[in-house]
């Protein structure tokens, strides 16, 4: 029997403002991997409270807009860029920056 416990936590950072945002909140998990003549998992959790609100849903939205752009690349080499009127998110396979234009 193998058994693993942890503290899980989840954390995003919020594009629009640099900041980061607890998305799901830490709780306690624990499972179990047993192996014999049958192979059974089970998993227990502690309650799990989940965040969403309009910074955490954007930042959410962008995130799956670029790797969906970057999953249907052609080339799968270059820049990534995702822009609207307040800010615009470019990325590059090694290095992301998140740049803001001047006003």
């Amino acid at each position: 029997m193998i058994e693993l416990s942890s503290h899980v936590r989840c954390d995003i950072i919020d594009y629009a403002y640099l900041t980061q945002q607890c998305a799901i909140e830490p709780f306690q998990a624990k499972v179990q991997l047993t192996v014999g003549d049958t192979t059974a998992v089970s998993c227990v959790t502690k309650p799990i409270a989940v965040r969403f609100g309009p910074a955490i849903g954007h930042t959410l939205a962008v995130s799956a807009q670029l790797w969906a752009q970057a999953c249907h690349s052609s080339d799968g080499e270059g820049d990534i860029t995702a822009s609207n009127d307040e800010f615009q998110v470019l990325c590059d396979p090694s290095v992301c920056k998140i740049l803001f234009p001047l006003m």
